[in-house]
């Protein structure tokens, strides 16, 4: 990604804040602007809500209509122009727009915070315990599907890694860390891969000790370098529930969360202690 550049999707949630902020300033509601335009009143939200980038004709039309300011006007034709640009990810399937949003995110992020109930998070896992977890989330899931998913997965690694994220820390359940897949090569490349994490990573797990806690479900923090949307959340979806990104006024309630959760954790040092006591309880001649 470069200088400037929030990738595709915060460059959407960009455009459609400062296009209802706009619309609200020049004294409009979303019906008059609907009825001026010709549209229908939901296409206005949608706009304004990222679901849907406009054209640029509309975009100079709205900007008009709002009496938006030349320069300004260029600005956001310029965040138009982000937003409309195809993710890394676009060449490697055919994924959920919840997928979308996560990978955008993380394109964006200059901070990253992930707690994970009941997996190794997904940019510290190798590709080996990859295949494992996404077959057995989905056993039915056919083969080249499974392939497109740990290409991805390591794809998401690169990207974030090699790009603007200055400091993720990856917070891990110790269940996750307890029912981990395959057979002992497989474990421990997995914990010799978290013992080693990349520059400005750093791995913590929350002990069977720590009792109870709010966190009952994975979810990751994203900062971005921006004062108008300064942060969002994105939070796994379960069976029963899809997964959903939170931005505004509902991050507060996960930063409150998140502070329980370092408050309780093992330390970065306890935890590289922990990871190597599994080590030496592995049987290299454990069955599979």
């Amino acid at each position: 990604m470069t200088p400037g550049d929030d990738g595709p999707v915060l460059s959407g949630w960009l455009l459609g804040n400062a296009l209802a902020n706009a619309r609200k300033a020049s004294g409009e509601s979303v019906a008059s602007i609907s009825r001026e335009l010709g549209v229908h009143p939901q296409t206005v939200r949608r706009w304004e809500n990222a679901e849907v980038t406009p054209s640029v004709l509309v975009l100079r039309g709205l900007c008009a209509q709002y009496g938006v300011p030349p320069d300004k006007q260029d600005e956001l034709e310029e965040l138009r122009e982000r937003a409309s640009r195809p993710g890394w990810w676009n060449g490697s399937g055919d994924w959920p727009d919840a997928t979308a949003e996560l990978l955008g995110m993380e394109m964006a992020a200059v901070r990253i915070r992930a707690w994970d109930l009941t997996a190794i998070p997904g940019l510290l896992q190798t590709p080996a315990y990859a295949r494992h977890v996404i077959k057995a989330v989905d056993p039915s899931i056919p083969p080249p599907r499974v392939d497109s998913g740990v290409e991805l997965r390591m794809g998401r690694q690169n990207e974030v890694f090699g790009g603007a994220v200055r400091e993720a820390v990856f917070m891990i359940d110790e269940a996750a860390l307890a029912r981990m897949p395959g057979g002992p090569a497989l474990r421990r490349a997995q914990i010799a891969r978290l013992l080693v994490p990349p520059p400005a990573v750093t791995v913590q797990v929350m002990p069977f000790s720590a009792g109870p806690h709010p966190a009952l479900g994975s979810f990751m923090a994203f900062d971005f370098d921006s004062e108008v949307i300064s942060a969002g959340v994105f939070v796994e979806g379960s069976v029963t529930g899809r997964s959903r990104v939170e931005i505004g006024k509902a991050v507060a309630r996960y930063e409150q969360v998140w502070a329980w959760l370092q408050a309780k954790a093992l330390t970065a040092k306890q935890t590289t202690e922990h990871l190597e006591k599994m080590m030496e309880r592995i049987d290299p001649n454990e069955e599979p």
